[in-house]
């Protein structure tokens, strides 16, 4: 699989947001849509849907927030056939499971920039869905990083993980990173 799609995957999974829907003026409605506060996660995600598709998706900022969407039905259904990608339920596709190291830390990088987080000591990522968090904790795995899974849910209705250690944040920084300047600084600054 090629790295940018795994990346998209790995946004849909977390910020990203694809969908085809019922409406009353045709049969159906396509969208593939990432709404988020960094413009270089924007960006990426972007440039990756160009790389795929050869298109250059719409990015503007709305709300002090930066949008990148395209409503091209082949794009939407070729996403949409790697998995369900809905908030509570979405998994890991096996297509990334079983592929090689460049797909699963490009779609582990996707996931990061949406649902992760990097502080002095760890590296943290939530979900309400435990089965996904579950399924990145193998994916970390099977890459030489080993996190610590809090499969408690939090108020927020979150499960939290973290990975720990300075050995695992210096293996992190060098398989994943982020493509988010501000987590990416914070990660190689500790």
């Amino acid at each position: 699989m090629e790295p940018e799609k795994a990346y998209v995957l790995g946004a849909t999974c977390g910020d990203a947001y694809v969908a085809k829907m019922r409406c009353k003026r045709r049969p159906f409605r396509y969208r593939l849509r990432l709404a988020v506060n960094d413009y270089d996660f924007a960006k990426e995600f972007a440039r990756c849907l160009t790389v795929l598709y050869g298109i250059t998706p719409s990015v503007h900022k709305y709300r002090e927030r930066y949008w990148v969407e395209t409503n091209r039905m082949s794009i939407v259904l070729d996403i949409l056939g790697h998995g369900d990608f809905r908030t509570e339920s979405w998994r890991v596709p096996s297509e990334i499971i079983n592929g090689d190291a460049l797909s699963k830390c490009s779609f582990l990088r996707g996931f990061f920039d949406s649902e992760g987080f990097s502080r002095k000591y760890d590296i943290g990522f939530c979900s309400k869905n435990k089965q996904g968090l579950e399924d990145i904790g193998k994916l970390l795995e099977s890459i030489g990083i080993t996190p610590s899974l809090y499969l408690k849910k939090k108020s927020d209705g979150a499960y939290r993980a973290y990975i720990y250690g300075k050995e695992q944040r210096r293996e992190f920084a060098e398989l994943i990173g982020f493509s988010i300047e501000r987590k990416q600084r914070t990660l190689t600054c500790s």
